[in-house]
């Protein structure tokens, strides 16, 4: 089955941990940027042996600094991310605030 995705640039938070859809992905020939605390290097590895450019970076996307610096990271490892294709979110974090305070 020919998705359209060969080729692409996924960026995936949370990547620390259960980053199935990111094999997925890699085995659909998207070239990922794997953000996360700690991201697993067995499991990038795994995303690289499906033929795919698989970057891995340090970063906690729920402060603000950390997430421009995944995308700056992404763009200078040479993946393309204009316009943005696709984005796997893993992670999971929650902000303290009322539900009226929290702008969607």
């Amino acid at each position: 089955m020919n998705t359209g995705l060969r080729g692409k640039t996924a960026p995936i938070t949370g990547g620390s941990s259960g980053i199935g859809k990111g094999i997925a992905l890699a085995e659909e020939g998207v070239d990922l940027a794997v953000a996360g605390r700690s991201p697993d290097p067995a499991a990038l590895e795994e995303m690289r042996a499906k033929g795919v450019r698989c970057l891995r970076i340090q970063a906690d996307v729920s402060r603000e600094e950390d997430a421009v610096r995944m995308v700056q990271e992404t763009v200078d490892g040479g993946l393309a991310l204009r316009p943005l294709p696709l984005l796997s979110s893993e992670e999971a974090f929650a902000l303290n605030l009322p539900v009226r305070e929290v702008d969607p």
